[in-house]
């Protein structure tokens, strides 16, 4: 529900700033054409980003090689302590 609110309140930041950025009259239909123009436009690029994240984020290793585990066994392994110890 949360991701649904975010994205709906995205749509709509997107809506107020083109019509700001353009100075637009969304009650003139020319002014609408070219809005819907526009909008649909800056949606398309924010899909195709998203889509590009998303696939680069996916490329990623996101898993650690074996030497870094193997270091990170190393320095987190505490000392054993001898038997014979006071």
């Amino acid at each position: 529900m949360k991701f649904l609110m975010a994205v709906i309140i995205l749509l709509f930041i997107g809506f107020f700033f083109i019509i700001a950025e353009n100075n637009l009259n969304v009650s003139n239909t020319s002014s609408l054409g070219k809005f819907a123009e526009l909008y649909f436009s800056w949606l398309g690029d924010v899909t195709y980003n998203s889509w590009q994240i998303a696939g680069y984020a996916v490329k990623l290793e996101w898993l650690p090689n074996q030497t870094a585990v193997k270091d990170s066994a190393v320095i987190n392994s505490h000392p054993q302590i001898p038997e014979n110890f006071p």
